[in-house]
């Protein structure tokens, strides 16, 4: 009964809007991507209350920093603003490091 009753928690979760529950951009903008893109395509996520991973990961909720943050893709699932597929590439980035930030 446990495992059915966490089967439909998680089948019917994954169905529901995640933005109040992402603490930065990237936690909510990869759930659906599609594939050879690495956010979603065309979505804008803005939150006033995002922070680094230092103070996560040390267990230090004092210590964060709250900012603002925008975040906006594009239609191929990278981060630009809107529109900005008709402008000319000024160069070709390998990396998704690179690319994500």
């Amino acid at each position: 009964m446990l495992i059915a009753a966490m089967f439909a928690a998680d089948a019917g979760t994954r169905f529901l809007p995640i933005d109040a529950l992402c603490f930065q951009a990237w936690e909510c903008m990869t759930r659906y991507q599609a594939p050879g893109s690495i956010f979603e395509a065309n979505r804008q996520f803005t939150s006033t209350r995002t922070h680094g991973n230092l103070s996560n990961m040390g267990n230090l909720p004092a210590l964060r920093q709250y900012r603002p943050q925008v975040f906006t893709t594009d239609a191929n699932g990278f981060r630009n603003p809107r529109g900005s597929e008709r402008r000319p590439q000024d160069g070709i980035v390998v990396g998704d490091s690179f690319v994500a930030g």
